[in-house]
């Protein structure tokens, strides 16, 4: 436990020393190296954590966290490794919240709303890939950018230019890691954040338990809490006095964390958050976590319908061993109302067997007078 602590504070004094926004200043450009996740599950062999090594030094990635979840034993042993890394091959632009904002908004008035997919023969490529937007120039150009202002189409292309060598760039390193591990492994590359500026306001939320309602409600007590912290009325508030009266109220956060935050919001680089930025960077925050609940709600819908395709897959091996064939009718197919659960206008309704096969089967089931009524049951 000593040594894992160790090891935390290392990390976050290195993450503290290459924090890029500790030089975020007025009117100036800031960029950083691609930070990465890679995340890769595979079998486990001897030599395994070497290659490992060779692979990430022969692509130029420099490890700043690492963590390995081993399942199962023997042969049929499966590991899974997440490796947080550096790229120092690539540079990335760092942009403050107002840009993004400006960004999310040009893009959303372009193809109404913020999670629009577009059709790219027969796969769908989504404009925000794994919880990051990964708005590339082959997604721009089938978009129409006529009414847009020529400084909101300039950050667009701009953005989307990046996003290629970002795209590519995780590509690549799927590719070669998959090659060096086999066929039966699988690779994903994400960006990471190794300073997320909503860390601090995440925070906030569960020590005061607002949960994942994100309204107007939420937003007041977001404002209240400022209003408190800038305790002479001045109408701004800076780090310290942020980081204090959070640590007072008993708030665990860090020292970078704040400093994050405000570099994010902090426009004219003065050091100070006014009320109004303030509140502005809570709509965006509440916004973005409001849209992270529904991609959450949605990947639970497809998990359950999965479920849901697996148990009738089953049901119909069942009945078709006890001499039963089900077929699919529309919802509204005769008089009788049906529960149509998977909402595709369609109900799959058991066909009648011959008397022979319902005797043979009920007869083999128990041997019972109650065999018949069993068999019914199951059926419905």
């Amino acid at each position: 436990l000593n040594l894992i602590k160790y090891f935390n504070q290392k990390k976050a004094a290195y993450l503290a020393d290459t924090n890029p926004l500790k030089n975020f200043k007025k009117g100036e450009e800031v960029m950083t190296p691609l930070f990465l996740h890679v995340k890769v599950v595979s079998p486990v062999y001897n030599g395994m954590q070497e290659q490992f090594r060779a692979i990430l030094n022969e692509l130029g990635l420099e490890v700043i966290e690492r963590r390995t979840n081993r399942e199962g034993r023997g042969l049929e042993a499966m590991v899974q490794t997440d490796l947080y890394v550096r790229d120092n091959n690539v540079m990335t632009h760092v942009m403050k919240i107002k840009a993004q904002k400006k960004i999310k908004r040009a893009l959303a008035s372009v193809v109404g709303g913020s999670e629009v997919e577009i059709m790219d023969g027969n796969h769908k490529k989504s404009l925000y890939r794994r919880r990051s937007s990964q708005l590339s120039s082959h997604s721009l150009s089938a978009l129409e950018l006529d009414h847009l202002a020529k400084e909101e189409t300039e950050l667009l292309q701009k953005t989307a230019k990046e996003q290629d060598t970002i795209i590519s760039r995780g590509a690549e390193i799927e590719k070669k890691i998959e090659e060096a591990l086999g066929e039966q492994s699988k690779v994903e590359v994400d960006v990471w954040s190794p300073w997320p500026w909503t860390e601090v306001l995440d925070t906030i939320c569960d020590h005061y338990g607002l949960g994942e309602e994100y309204g107007e409600e939420k937003l007041d007590i977001f404002i209240s809490i400022f209003d408190k912290i800038d305790s002479d009325g001045g109408g701004s508030i800076d780090m310290d006095e942020m980081y204090q009266a959070l640590s007072n109220a008993g708030i665990e956060i860090s020292d970078e964390g704040v400093r994050s935050l405000f570099a994010m919001i902090d426009e004219d680089g003065d050091g100070d958050v006014v009320r109004d930025e303030w509140k502005d960077t809570i709509e965006f925050y509440l916004e973005l976590k409001a849209e992270e609940s529904d991609m959450k709600n949605l990947a639970a819908v497809a998990a359950r319908k999965n479920n849901m395709d697996i148990q009738k897959e089953m049901k119909r091996k069942m009945l078709k061993d006890m001499g039963y064939t089900s077929v699919r009718v529309p919802a509204q197919h005769g008089s009788m109302p049906m529960v149509d659960e998977d909402a595709d206008d369609d109900v799959e309704v058991v066909t009648a067997m011959p008397t022979s096969n319902f005797e043979k089967n009920t007869t083999e089931s128990s041997g019972d007078g109650d065999s018949k009524e069993d068999v019914g049951m199951l059926i419905e």
